[in-house]
């Protein structure tokens, strides 16, 4: 977007009465919530009070069951969850990294003065090592029980040999890489790949001029999931991360999107996809980032998580497969994913 609106001042025009047009209706809807008029469906949709499609029985969803920590130094940036599900790691806008266990919520050890801010975190899958990446993409890693650095300032693409698994990264463009260093990221409205050990480069997607381009892979590098959104539309489309890489293969008369396992839109805004440990479920923030959408893309079902507020969750991490941790300005919250009555 920063280039285009460099390049295209119409852009600039566009972007901002695009904004001003969300803005108005996101007043009328908080209005109509609050009133009561309005009420979110399990599959993320907002519909007037005693519409049909919200079925009997139907439960709104769960409040965040308990908050772990509270009153951080600043913003929760980023959020990962150790493998055992007993610790959790996080970084907040003051330059530093904790540790907390995430039944008690106490504090078990803080690293400070970080040499620059970390909003990008992740754990190892034995649960030994963090590593982090800054804002301007250098990668920096720590041995999990003590904090003490391990790697300071190395490159991005050494994110994912410092994890040993499949992972995202978040940077000036949004990349993900497979266990073996094939990097998978966006440019230019389209989806890439690149093999670093053969420095060969190929489109596999073209999303045809999008707002913004989204990319999360499971940790397992099986998945991956593409999400392009073009105003007002936002569609979510998961592939097996082998038959993606064959694009290039694929004949002219191969629908790129028939190749997806599965595929989900809405009129809403989807940020920060993460995939649950099982790869079973792909959730992101929903909605002026104050709920949690989760999809079970294997089955094709969506529902929603969280509390109504206008404070966004700026972070969140899957707690096993069945719980979320989400960060919401300065506090650390736990989601319980409970299945419901139909």
């Amino acid at each position: 977007i920063t280039a285009r609106v460099a390049a295209k001042p119409e852009f600039h025009e566009h972007m901002r009465q695009m904004m001003a047009n969300f803005d108005a209706e996101y007043a009328e809807e908080d209005a109509a919530i609050a009133r009561g008029e309005l009420v979110l469906a399990p599959d993320g949709r907002l519909l007037p009070k005693g519409d049909p499609a919200l079925a009997p029985g139907y439960k709104p969803p769960r409040p965040a069951t308990v908050t772990l920590v509270a009153e951080l130094r600043g913003d929760v940036l980023s959020l990962a969850v150790f493998p055992d599900n007993e610790k959790l790691v996080g970084c907040d806008g003051s330059r530093g990294i904790q540790v907390w266990n995430l039944r008690s919520g106490q504090e078990l050890i803080r690293r400070e003065n970080v040499p620059s801010p970390i909003d990008q975190l992740a754990v190892s899958p034995d649960g030994s090592r963090v590593a982090g990446i800054d804002r301007g993409g250098k990668v920096f890693a720590w041995d999990a029980q003590s904090l003490m650095p391990i790697v300071e300032a190395a490159t991005l693409e050494s994110y994912a040999a410092l994890l040993g698994r499949a992972t995202k990264v978040r940077n000036q463009r949004f990349s993900v890489f497979t266990k073996d260093g094939v990097e998978i990221y966006e440019d230019g409205g389209k989806v890439c790949a690149r093999w670093p050990d053969q420095g060969r480069v190929v489109v596999l997607l073209d999303e045809r001029e999008p707002e913004c381009i989204q990319l999360a892979i499971s940790d397992d590098g099986l998945y991956t999931a593409v999400m392009a959104t073009h105003a007002p539309e936002s569609h979510v489309r998961v592939f097996e991360t082998e038959e993606l890489l064959r694009a290039p293969e694929w004949t002219d008369h191969d629908d790129p999107y028939n190749k997806a396992i599965s595929s989900w839109g809405n009129d809403g805004n989807v940020q920060e996809m993460v995939f649950s440990p099982d790869g079973q479920n792909l959730a992101w923030r929903w909605w002026k980032g104050s709920w949690v959408h989760v999809w079970d893309f294997h089955k094709d079902k969506t529902d929603t998580y969280g509390t109504y507020s206008h404070v966004p969750i700026t972070a969140f991490a899957f707690v096993g497969n069945k719980r979320v941790v989400v960060g919401r300005d300065n506090e650390i919250e736990l989601l319980d994913l409970e299945p419901r009555a139909e």
